[in-house]
C-alpha cells in the first residue's frame, strides 16, 4: 500500500471493554484512508485533515489500546506542510482576483505572527514524528524521501535525524529478533532427517 495509508488487516484483537459502540476497524480505515488523506492535498484543508487523523488515531486507541503509527505519521505530515504554508509570504494568504491584482491581507505584525505559527507547527510535527516511530512507524526510506515532511527534515534536522535513527535501530532489532526465531527453526527442521538416518 502507499506510504502513510493503513493496510486492511487488524494489528491485534480488539479489547471489547474499550470499544465504543460505533467504533470498528472498518470505520477507522475509512476515516484515515478515505476521509483524512484526500484532505492533505490542499493547503486550505490541512487543518481538517489533521482533525480527522486525530479522530482516527483516537479510535485506534479505543479499539486496540495503542496509537496508530500511520495516523501519527500523517499528523506529522500535516503539521510539516502547515509550517510550509505559514513560512510563505503572508502565511500563504496572498491571493489574486480575476484581473491579476494581488490582494495582501493587512494584519498587524503579520510576518512575526506567521513565523511564530510556522515554528509551532514544526515543533508539533517533530513531536508527532517521534510518537509515530515509538508506535511502530519504521519506514526509514519514506522518512528521508517523503516531500510532505521536507520542511521538518530541513528545519528540525537534529530531531528528525535522531527519530530516523531510532526507526532504523528498530528495524535492525526486529530483523535480528526474526532471525533468532527463524534460524533455530530451520536448523531443527534440517537436523530431523539426519537424526532419522542415524537411527
Amino acid at each position: 500500500h502507499a506510504p502513510g495509508t493503513v493496510a486492511s488487516q487488524q494489528p491485534q484483537p480488539p479489547a471489547p471493554a474499550a470499544v465504543h459502540t460505533r467504533d470498528s476497524h472498518e470505520i477507522f480505515l475509512h476515516l484515515h484512508n478515505n476521509v483524512a488523506m484526500p484532505l492533505m492535498h490542499g493547503p486550505e484543508t490541512l487543518e481538517q485533515a489533521l482533525r480527522w487523523f486525530t479522530e482516527a488515531n483516537a479510535m485506534h486507541v479505543r479499539l486496540y489500546a495503542v496509537p496508530s503509527p500511520e495516523a501519527l505519521y500523517n499528523m506529522a505530515c500535516c503539521l510539516s506542510m502547515g509550517a510550509t504554508v505559514w513560512s510563505a509570504p503572508y502565511g500563504g494568504m496572498v491571493s489574486r482576483v480575476a484581473d491579476g491584482t494581488v490582494l495582501i491581507p493587512h494584519v498587524p505584525n503579520m510576518f512575526a505572527a506567521c513565523a511564530e505559527s510556522a515554528e509551532i507547527h514544526l515543533d508539533h510535527a517533530a513531536t508527532m514524528m517521534e510518537a509515530a516511530v515509538r508506535a511502530g512507524y519504521h519506514d526509514v526510506t519514506n522518512l528521508f524521501s517523503d516531500p510532505d515532511i521536507a520542511t521538518l527534515r530541513h528545519r528540525r534536522s537534529s530531531r528528525f535525524l535522531a527519530t530516523a535513527q531510532n526507526a532504523s535501530a528498530a528495524v535492525v532489532k526486529s530483523t535480528l529478533r526474526s532471525q533468532a526465531i527463524v534460524v533455530p527453526a530451520i536448523l531443527a527442521a534440517a537436523s530431523t532427517p539426519m537424526m532419522a538416518q542415524n537411527r
